[in-house]
C-alpha cells in the first residue's frame, strides 16, 4: 500500500496574512516541493471542498497559487478529483518555476486516495490555516 505524504511549512507571514509556503508532496516513490505565497482564506476554501469531496462523479477541488502564463515567476495546484464512475480519487501536485535553464523546472503526477482522507485532509488543513503552527503533516494511505 502506496502512501501520501504532503507537508505545508510557513516560511513568513505578511502583514496582510499573506504566508509565504514551502509545500512538499510525495507519493508513489516521487517528491515535488515548491514554495508559494497563498492566504488563509485560499486555505480554508479549500479545506472546505475537501471536507465534503466528491459531491458528484466529475468532482473537483484545487488550491491554485501563482499564474501559468510563462511571464509569472511560478505556479502551484493542488488537486483533488474524482478518477472513475466507482468514485476512486486522486491528489494531484502540480508546480512549475519559469525561466531559463537550469532555472526552471516543472513537476506534476498523482497519487490514489481514498475519499475519507480527503475529508480528513479538509479538517485538518482548515485548523491549521487559522492556527499559527509553523508545520503541517499530513499521511493517507493510497487506494
Amino acid at each position: 500500500m502506496q502512501r501520501v505524504h504532503l507537508k505545508l511549512e510557513r516560511l513568513w507571514t505578511d502583514t496582510d496574512s499573506m504566508l509565504e509556503v514551502m509545500v512538499t508532496f510525495a507519493a508513489r516513490g516521487f517528491v515535488a516541493w515548491q514554495q508559494t505565497y497563498v492566504y488563509p482564506e485560499q486555505l480554508l476554501e479549500f479545506a472546505g471542498r475537501l471536507r465534503e469531496f466528491p459531491e458528484s462523479a466529475s468532482a473537483e477541488a484545487a488550491l491554485k497559487t501563482g499564474s501559468v502564463d510563462p511571464s509569472a515567476h511560478d505556479w502551484l495546484r493542488l488537486r483533488a478529483y474524482v478518477t472513475d464512475g466507482l468514485g476512486h480519487c486522486a491528489l494531484e501536485f502540480a508546480a512549475a518555476t519559469n525561466g531559463t535553464p537550469p532555472a526552471s523546472f516543472s513537476f506534476q503526477f498523482s497519487a490514489p486516495i481514498e475519499a475519507a482522507s480527503l475529508n480528513t485532509l479538509g479538517e485538518r488543513l482548515a485548523g491549521w490555516a487559522t492556527s499559527q503552527e509553523k508545520e503541517f503533516l499530513f499521511e493517507a494511505r493510497g487506494t
